[in-house]
C-alpha cells in the first residue's frame, strides 16, 4: 500500500517498500518522458513511443553487430539487402 507518510529521509530509507518504491520510479519515468515530449513539442518535433516490437529488433540488430564485430548500421543495411564493401 503507497503511503507516504515519513517523517524524514532516514525514515523513508528504512521503511519503503518495494510496491512503492517501483510506484516511485514509474513516477518519474513518466515525468520526465512527459518533460522530453512537451520540449520537443515546443520545438516542432513528435516523439512517438517505439512499440516493444520495434526495441526487440533494435535489440537484436545490437545482438547480431557485436556477436560479428560490425558496426550496426552494417547489419541493418545487409537485412535489407545493401552489401557496404570498404576500399
Amino acid at each position: 500500500m503507497l503511503l507516504g507518510r515519513w517523517a524524514n529521509f532516514d525514515q523513508l530509507e528504512e521503511e519503503l517498500s518495494m510496491d512503492e518504491l517501483i510506484a516511485i520510479l514509474d513516477a518519474s519515468r513518466e515525468r520526465e518522458q512527459r518533460q522530453n515530449r512537451f520540449a520537443a513539442a515546443l520545438k516542432g518535433v513528435k516523439l512517438e513511443e517505439d512499440s516493444a516490437e520495434e526495441r526487440f529488433n533494435q535489440v537484436r540488430i545490437r545482438a547480431e553487430a557485436r556477436r560479428r564485430k560490425l558496426p550496426e548500421d552494417q547489419v541493418v543495411f545487409e537485412k535489407i539487402g545493401i552489401k557496404l564493401e570498404e576500399e
